[in-house]
């Protein structure tokens, strides 16, 4: 289950009631990280090897008012560790971090080892 970071719901309030607007980020990147990320995102992602975050797609699920990962999402070349968790960013490097979120699997990686993410696997609800 993915949730809002507090970045993200102080943009939304402001916008949402007229304070401040918000600009939608023109590519959202997804990092992966070896525990939570906490409220800031920024906690224990991947470093090392040819780790970079990477651009992603989304689809409208309508009927049950999410978003869905429209394709698969590659990490071609992995550090070695223990990945548990996930967080959106709104750039490739630095920015911010919109949503956060616990890997369904666990992955247990080598060094160079590819993770793929598939199509539909991460879910974003407004609920």
């Amino acid at each position: 289950m993915a949730s809002l970071t507090d970045y993200l719901e102080e943009r939304l309030l402001k916008h949402s009631v007229g304070l401040a607007s918000f600009t939608m980020p023109a590519t959202t990147y997804l990092a992966i990280h070896t525990g939570d990320p906490g409220e800031t995102g920024s906690s224990s992602e991947a470093s090392g090897g040819s780790y970079a975050r990477v651009a992603v797609t989304w689809t409208w699920n309508g009927g049950s008012v999410r978003v869905e990962n429209s394709a698969a999402v590659l990490f071609a070349s992995m550090p070695a560790g223990t990945f548990t968790h996930w967080s959106l960013k709104d750039a490739l490097t630095s920015g911010n971090t919109l949503f956060k979120g616990a890997l369904t699997v666990p992955a247990t990686l080598l060094l160079g080892d590819p993770l793929n993410i598939p199509a539909a696997s991460l879910k974003i609800t407004a609920d």
